[in-house]
């Protein structure tokens, strides 16, 4: 769609963004769009298509484009797909670099490292721009790891969500981490929340929320669930999450291992949910199985939101994000054992259990409050353009100089 000019008093930013779903990431990148708004900047974003976000980007006061441009995943770096690469990489920028033109920026902001080639237009074209990582690929090799993190030394300003993720980006660019701000994420939680009940008469309700991949590891829960069942304790699990595409696969292995003898019954599975509250609502335990790196953990806190009890796995930034939540709970990661012992240890202790998910609740509506990220994202917005920071907005930014 056509774009006006801004007016002259003030900013126009681009926000580029890869999806148009209502994944964590997405949600995080609305939230961003909301500060930016309330700043009182003209906000276009740029997404691949039509999806559930676009309405809400558009509710927000944004305007949308739409344009293709080159995604970096995983899959796409290696040998055998460098033809798919160029072609994407040729394609990307000449779609980018038409939006830049149509929408005219004074600043673009980058919601994530795997669209590399906004930070190099960005610079070609002398327009400032806000790279902000969410990804904290430790497991990757070196090499795959330098490349990927590459673009963000051309970026003016750096955001990272996480102590952790700026350790990942230190590894390969220790001068461009060193320079980076911490923006912790935040998380909208529901109008209210009501305790988990009192008792836990007949099965243990157990809730997964997330994407369906290995990564994330639901399987881990659904092996623990059998390990506790087998044990004579009651058990039922809610997965709730769709797979990425290629991942269908992963999904029936899990549908195969749901039905199992040892777990016949015992599992549901909801798809894709735009709301997960009345999940948590219904659970009594929220699990964060994740066996490689997480940049941070929304849904360790929206169980901390709805007042639950969360086990996640000791891995990544999850220790960081559940770090003075009293109902947070760590178990080692890849470890079926060591999570089935975590939700004995809990149902063991309810009733203090219960107690403390009713205070992280409290802690964490004033830790991730959605108002104060959004005043960081404008303040970070306006830095890069040169003007002086406005708000104050309180603990959910370190500075750059922050301790690693």
């Amino acid at each position: 769609m056509a774009h006006d000019r801004a007016r002259s008093d003030r900013p126009r930013y681009l926000v580029v963004h890869f999806s148009t779903e209502l994944f964590g990431s997405d949600r995080m990148l609305l939230e961003s769009v909301r500060g930016l708004v309330e700043s009182g900047a003209d906000v276009v974003v740029m997404v691949p298509g039509d999806g559930p976000l676009v309405h809400l980007l558009l509710e927000a006061g944004a305007s949308v484009t739409h344009a293709r441009t080159l995604v970096v995943r995983k899959d796409l770096l290696s040998i055998r797909r460098v033809p798919r690469l160029i072609a994407e990489t040729i394609r990307g920028t000449v779609s980018s670099w038409r939006a830049i033109s149509r929408v005219r920026p004074s600043a673009i902001y980058i919601s994530t490292v795997t669209l590399p080639l906004f930070p190099y237009l960005a610079k070609v074209r002398r327009i400032p721009s806000v790279l902000h990582i969410h990804e904290a690929e430790l497991e990757v090799s070196r090499t795959i790891r330098w490349l990927l993190y590459r673009p963000s030394r051309q970026a003016t300003r750096i955001i990272v969500n996480s102590q952790f993720t700026r350790g990942v980006l230190e590894c390969s660019y220790p001068r461009t981490a060193a320079q980076a701000s911490i923006v912790r994420n935040a998380v909208a939680g529901p109008a209210g929340s009501e305790a988990a009940r009192e008792s836990i008469d007949g099965a243990v309700r157990l809730l997964y929320v997330g994407r369906l991949s290995p990564r994330k590891a639901p399987d881990l829960l659904l092996d623990a669930a059998a390990l506790i069942r087998a044990s004579g304790q009651p058990v039922h699990v809610d997965i709730v999450g769709s797979p990425f595409a290629g991942y269908e696969w992963y999904e029936q292995d899990l549908r195969s291992r749901a039905e199992a003898a040892d777990l016949a019954g015992a599992v549901d599975f909801h798809g894709f949910q735009p709301d997960v509250w009345s999940f948590m609502r219904d659970a009594d335990i929220v699990v964060v199985p994740s066996r490689d790196s997480e940049s941070f953990g929304n849904v360790l806190i929206e169980g901390a939101l709805a007042s639950r009890t969360v086990i996640a796995s000791r891995m990544g930034a999850l220790p960081e994000t559940a770090n003075g939540l009293p109902s947070a709970h760590l178990f080692d990661a890849n470890s079926v054992e060591s999570l089935s012992d975590a939700i004995r240890t809990v149902l063991s202790e309810w009733s203090t259990e219960r107690m403390h998910a009713i205070g992280s609740s409290v802690l964490a509506r004033r830790s991730f409050d959605p108002d104060v990220y959004r005043g960081a994202i404008a303040d970070q917005m306006l830095a890069t353009l040169g003007q002086r920071a406005v708000t104050s907005w309180g603990p959910l930014t370190a500075s750059p100089s922050a301790s690693h």
